[in-house]
């Protein structure tokens, strides 16, 4: 009776056994505790995140961190041209390679609004692309950087009568 006892709990002790390991080693979802933000997507326990977005969890939109107004000075042949700003406007689109404009705003010329393409935007900043925008019958087409301190910015100006006349706006500081 002893033996028969033994091989029972023996029997119950091996199946209590496999059963606890069988149930105990199942494989993990490593993402079910991982919320990925701004269309970011979990794999393995880590986010990926769409250009433009960083950060464990995607929370953190580039854009937004350049997102400010940089004011500068620049001359154009003998003439300076003081407090000139530079305005970045994020946008609340899903596009995180667009700024919503950039303002350009020469108190002794005039203001010009542009589309803007970041490159290569990131936690250190990025460098951009301006669509083409005309003013009057002047036109400015360009390129340049931004961070979260500073902005410069290289404009070529043409006008129907006259040659195109290079435009720089160099390190411009975060007000």
């Amino acid at each position: 009776m002893k033996s028969i006892k033994l091989v029972v709990l023996s029997t119950f002790l091996v199946l209590g056994v496999f059963w606890a390991v069988t149930n105990t080693s199942c494989t993990k979802d490593a993402c079910k505790a991982v919320t990925c933000a701004n269309g970011g997507s979990c794999g393995g326990g880590l986010c990926t995140c769409p250009k433009g977005i960083g950060g464990l969890n995607c929370e953190i939109i580039y854009r937004e961190l350049y997102a400010n107004t940089y004011k500068g000075s620049w001359q154009e042949d003998s003439i300076s041209y003081f407090n000139n700003t530079l305005t970045f406007t994020a946008g609340n689109d899903s596009n995180y390679t667009k700024m919503q404009q950039l303002t350009w705003a020469n108190p002794g010329k005039h203001t010009v609004n542009f589309a803007v393409t970041l490159v290569n935007n990131s936690s250190t900043g990025s460098n951009f692309t301006l669509g083409s925008a005309t003013v009057d019958t002047f036109t400015y087409n360009g390129s340049g950087s931004v961070n979260t301190t500073v902005a410069s910015l290289t404009l070529t100006e043409t006008h129907p009568n006259s040659p195109p006349v290079l435009i720089s706006l160099v390190n411009f500081n975060k007000q």
